[in-house]
């Protein structure tokens, strides 16, 4: 007798937590980014008699989110990729600020550069361009 009252009383729980669990997800049906719960019953291990095995009840085995995989990952695939393009964005906006003002970048110094070669390759055997473009080397490699 006292088997048979257990195994309804575990029946009783394990149908109450059921319940309170569906009430939990109709309480929360308008919560943004919840998902559903379910409770996963499970057989309680039977119980051997002369005869053979009797079943002693039920348990809550447990109480899961439903939710899709594929999209939770995709989400967190994008959120990373897009944390990885921020950093990119940062870094090349960075590089061109160095390049693109016209007076406190690169741009200026290696115009000079490229003017003090221009000057080296017309006069090969004159030593001032040279030195003119030694010195916008220097104030290159300096800024």
């Amino acid at each position: 007798m006292a088997d048979l009252l257990n195994t309804g009383l575990s029946s009783l729980r394990a149908a109450q937590l059921a319940l309170s669990t569906a009430g939990h997800n109709i309480a929360n049906v308008n919560t943004e980014g919840y998902s559903r719960q379910r409770a996963t019953l499970e057989t309680r291990l039977p119980q051997y008699v002369g005869e053979g095995f009797i079943g002693t009840g039920v348990n809550v085995a447990t109480i899961s989110r439903s939710f899709d995989k594929f999209l939770t990952q995709q989400v967190r695939s994008h959120t990373a990729t897009q944390s990885q393009l921020d950093v990119q964005q940062g870094l090349t906006e960075q590089v061109d600020s160095l390049l693109s003002d016209g007076q406190a970048s690169l741009a200026p110094l290696l115009q000079g550069v490229y003017d003090a070669m221009q000057a080296v390759a017309e006069a090969p055997a004159a030593t001032a361009p040279r030195q003119t473009l030694l010195a916008q080397a220097q104030s290159l490699t300096d800024r």
